[in-house]
């Protein structure tokens, strides 16, 4: 039976109280899991001074979702499972809300509850949607990609939760990981694909928010069990891997998968792809990119590509990824 973050929270006797422990005590906000007196598992995240009135609370199959004053100028946005079977997607959720917050500053209570309330509406769709359509071969391949930097890059220095809350892209930031003082984005492509890197936005490689690494990736054909897998090889791996050291971390793992649209499925049995080069590149002033402040006024988006050979004066070490971990 895999191993629950709830486990060790023991139920109550009396049906008028609850177990609850702190989800984190490093986390900004106030999470908390627990059980009822029934055994069901609990996820509260508590609020001071709000009185703001929250309207029309996100409708989840099988898990309750109120809204309800706990004392004096406290109040809890409750979720409550009531299907055991859906333990899993449980547990994955509420690593999902405490990730999507956790760099949230203590008090920025708005903008607190409103990231919670536009996740859970988010599983709210994707599950009512129930994972009908398979991923576009770009967004697996981009998947792919990304699984590799984690497994590779990240997993062989930090622990796994610290390397999963550098994975920022699923929570809506502009580049795909954070890693110290580097912002790292993630561009993943056949081999046989053309030698073009495309940018999705002038804020993709745009500094302002820390210095960026790009890391080029190029996947091939391989059929080799011993070398190639498949993006369900893949993802069971690294779900295993963090699951054998830390079973709470897993639950982001799969929050972050659910996030992208995956769920382990045949179509995703090929096909077999091995890396065939990985290469970094520091984005500096003269790197070619276009930012915000080079947009005539009106111009409200932009995307474009890079041939990747005018990269090459920029090529650099995986050492540039961690040259400011210390201070990150």
């Amino acid at each position: 039976m895999k191993a629950s973050a709830w486990d060790d929270i023991g139920s109550p006797s009396d049906p008028s109280t609850e177990t609850i422990r702190r989800a984190d005590k490093d986390h900004p906000l106030e999470f908390f899991r627990g059980k009822d007196h029934l055994g069901r598992h609990l996820f509260m995240f508590r609020i001071r001074n709000f009185d703001r009135k929250i309207e029309e609370l996100p409708n989840l199959a099988g898990i309750d979702v109120v809204y309800e004053l706990v004392s004096k100028d406290l109040w809890q946005l409750k979720l409550t499972l009531r299907d055991a079977q859906q333990s899993d997607i449980f547990a994955a959720l509420c690593a999902n809300l405490m990730e999507a917050t956790r760099r949230i500053r203590a008090g920025e209570q708005e903008k607190s509850v409103g990231i919670v309330l536009m996740r859970l509406r988010r599983w709210q769709q994707m599950l009512r949607v129930g994972r009908s359509d398979l991923m576009s071969e770009s967004v697996q391949i981009g998947l792919f990609g990304e699984l590799l930097f984690l497994r590779d890059i990240l997993m062989v220095r930090l622990t796994p939760a610290n390397a999963l809350q550098c994975w920022r892209g699923p929570f809506g930031d502009e580049q795909d990981f954070a890693v110290g003082g580097a912002l790292v984005e993630i561009k993943t492509q056949r081999s046989t694909s053309d030698r073009r890197l495309r940018i999705s936005s002038a804020d993709q490689l745009h500094s302002h928010s820390g210095r960026i690494v790009l890391c080029h990736q190029t996947l091939f054909p391989d059929t080799d069990s011993a070398t190639g897998t498949s993006l369900n090889g893949l993802a069971v791996q690294v779900i295993s891997d963090i699951e054998k050291s830390d079973p709470v971390a897993a639950d982001l793992i799969r929050a972050v998968l659910i996030d992208f649209g995956y769920e382990e499925r045949s179509e995703y049995d090929k096909p077999h792809r091995s890396l065939e080069r990985r290469d970094f590149y520091e984005v500096g002033q003269l790197f070619p990119k276009i930012t915000p402040e080079m947009l005539r006024s009106g111009i409200v988006e932009v995307s474009y590509s890079i041939e990747v050979e005018s990269c090459l004066p920029f090529l650099a070490d995986e050492e540039t990824v961690w040259r400011d971990q210390e201070n990150g």
